[in-house]
This record gives structure tokens, sequence and C-alpha cells, in this order.
């Protein structure tokens, strides 16, 4: 493999992992919001 290849890769790594964080949030903040809903009624 070249360079260019590892730094290929862990670009891709890098996106995918805040690709996944993100998403984490996102479910988090939609539970919360919820869980709150569910309080409030």
């Amino acid at each position: 493999m070249r360079i260019n290849d590892y730094k290929f890769v862990g670009i891709l790594s890098f996106s995918s992992a805040r690709n996944v964080t993100s998403h984490m949030i996102f479910v988090a903040t939609i539970l919360s919001v919820s869980v709150d809903f569910l309080f409030v009624c």
C-alpha cells in the first residue's frame, strides 16, 4: 500500500466515526425529547 492509500483509509474511518457520533447524538436527543414529552403528558 502507498501512503496515499493510508491517507484515504484514515479519512474514510474518520468520517465514518464522525457519522456514528453524530447519529448517537441525534438518537440521544430524540430519546430525551420523547421522554420529556411522556412525562409532560
